[in-house]
């Protein structure tokens, strides 16, 4: 079988069989008392997607990795020599020396440590706040994150995950923890400094005045840079990002697919249209999952106009909270009946999406 499509055939065994296997236990959440997963099914569902990242068949990025993964020093002092002479990503390449001194140039070990520790944040974070961790985890896939991230860009999707690990800091508004965590991801990858300010930007309740003020700013900004795109350039000139916009538009790079910008708006629509009932439940972690969804689709909308390998890699950072925040709004905002049908329409069209993002091939 195509190994692309286990992990979804592995899903829907799940789903017709789960309910006789699983005992959901009790976990408290932000003050509230929740069913959850047990770990070790948690583990065992996710498990296909790990394997596929860790030993799947050599694409993307995953190609390159290796190879400079052979040629990478193997003491300290001359990996210690390496970090310093890079303008960034000093935290990732301390990390590969250390796979390198254990294991030499065994290609296999550095894949599955990083497929590790890609997947044990994303594993505690859905199954700790998603109310179908099910569901949470087929949209992972069916949005071919797995492959976008933990098959493509490992390096950036390693500083996107030590972000996600710093979720519970956020949600309490415990910032300087949370800018810790912030500030760890942009050693491995500079990028995540990025949300450092957008912290602040998504804690409180939904759709406060600073989501509505950032997101007034992303259409704005999404008309400008349509207009202008060279000004991303200029907004980025002192950096090791300097005329990178313009670089990639010569080569081709006319922004994010418009498909994938409105498929990241369909939790916001659903956040729009059952407003009162979120007003209603009062869930802090609900109020923090729409705002962050919020901040993802105007990333969104600038990397439609600008740059769909540079701009449109930045939703690594906020893309996966959708996951938690779909299935969580359906038992929110719709009755029981509509929850159910509604759950099927998500996984019925969110298939076709991975039939058309090429996770059949």
């Amino acid at each position: 079988m195509n190994g692309f499509r286990f992990p979804l055939v592995w899903l829907l065994l799940f789903a017709l069989v789960g309910h006789d296997i699983i005992v959901m236990r009790p976990v408290t959440v932000m003050g509230r008392e929740r069913q959850r997963w047990p770990y070790f099914w948690a583990v065992v569902l996710f498990f296909p997607i790990f394997h596929l990242a860790a030993f799947g068949p050599v694409i993307g990025d995953v190609g390159g990795y290796v190879k400079f993964f052979k040629t990478f020093p193997d003491t300290w002092t001359e990996i210690w020599d390496f970090v310093k002479g890079q303008p960034s990503g000093g935290g990732f390449y301390l990390i590969e020396g250390l796979i390198k001194i254990a294991f030499g140039e065994n290609v296999t070990a550095f894949r599955v440590i990083l497929a590790a520790l890609h997947s044990i944040p994303i594993v505690l974070l859905y199954r700790r706040y998603s109310e179908n961790y099910l569901i949470s985890v087929y949209l992972f896939v069916a949005t071919c994150s797995h492959i976008a991230w933990m098959m493509n860009g490992l390096r950036q999707f390693l500083a996107a995950v030590i972000v996600y690990a710093a979720t519970p800091f956020m949600i309490k508004k415990k910032y300087i923890h949370a800018a810790g965590f912030v500030l760890l991801a942009s050693t491995v990858h500079l990028s995540a400094i990025i949300m450092l300010p957008l912290i602040f930007v998504a804690t409180g309740k939904a759709w406060n005045k600073r989501t509505i003020f950032y997101i007034i700013l992303a259409i704005i900004g999404m008309f400008v840079f349509s207009q202008n795109a060279a000004l991303m350039d200029l907004l980025l000139s002192g950096t090791e990002y300097e005329n990178s916009i313009s670089m990639w538009q010569r080569m081709g790079d006319d922004g994010v697919n418009p498909v994938r910008v409105l498929v990241s708006a369909v939790p916001v629509i659903i956040a729009v249209v059952g407003k009162k009932q979120i007003e209603f439940a009062g869930d802090e972690v609900d109020d923090f999952l729409i705002n962050m969804s919020i901040v993802n689709l105007g990333i969104y909308l600038i990397a439609m106009v600008t740059s769909g390998i540079m701009v449109g890699r930045l939703p690594a950072y906020t893309g996966l909270y959708n996951h938690i925040l779909l299935p969580n709004l359906l038992g929110t905002v719709f009755e029981k009946e509509s929850e159910r049908l509604l759950t099927w329409l998500l996984v019925f069209f969110y298939l076709i999406y991975f039939w058309y993002a090429g996770g059949f091939r």
